[in-house]
């Protein structure tokens, strides 16, 4: 199977006009999370959130909100870090996913940890 197809399997182009008229495309998931109940959700992996004090995309209700709705979810705040985590604070950053890559600083490795 290409890389075409299974990128398609996960995400949904949209483009089309807001209200101002203007024009919009993006990638939308075919099956979002918010719509998965919590027996479902509880099956899936190990989750890393992070996110930046300073993110102007994500409030931190939001986040909270994610952090709530993963049973198997670790939020970490990097300070001083907007959006681009992986721009604004490198080394914290590729810290914090090499632990969870490792199973260390609360995320489990894949298969590791009971749901």
């Amino acid at each position: 199977a290409s890389s075409d197809s299974w990128v398609n399997s996960f995400l949904l182009f949209k483009e089309g006009l807001t209200e101002d008229g203007s024009e919009h495309f993006g990638l939308y998931a075919r099956r979002p999370l918010a719509d998965e109940s919590p027996e479902r959700l509880a099956t899936l992996p190990p989750i890393l959130l992070l996110f930046g004090d300073r993110d102007w995309v994500w409030t931190p209700s939001v986040v909270r909100a994610a952090d709530e709705a993963f049973p198997r979810c670790t939020l970490r705040v990097i300070e001083h870090a907007q959006h681009h985590l992986y721009l604004d604070r490198p080394d914290e950053f590729h810290k914090l996913a090499a632990e969870a890559l490792a199973g260390e600083g609360g995320c489990a490795a894949p298969g590791s940890a009971s749901v």
